[in-house]
């Protein structure tokens, strides 16, 4: 089962900016808006044009020191996540 964040350590990574300056919580609003124009041809692979859209999510969270490196299982990300943010 995957932990879970409570809202003020949510707060505090969805305010981290990616590269191109946006806060995660824009880019995840425009991943759910492009989700929701494109319904079943949204592109899970390339939902920005490219297939490594995932580098946008991780960067801010290695910037900011909650993790180290890119981390494809959600469970260790998560709770990698948990124990930087209680640090």
């Amino acid at each position: 089962m995957t932990s879970q964040l409570s809202n003020e350590e949510c707060d505090r990574i969805l305010n981290f900016a990616t590269e191109e300056k946006l806060p995660i919580r824009q880019f995840l609003m425009n991943l759910l808006l492009k989700l929701c124009q494109e319904k079943e041809c949204f592109s899970s692979k390339r939902p920005f044009g490219n297939s490594d859209w995932e580098y946008d999510l991780h960067q801010p969270l290695i910037t900011n020191g909650v993790v180290e490196e890119r981390q494809t299982n959600l469970d260790t990300l998560l709770s990698t996540i948990k124990t930087r943010l209680m640090l």
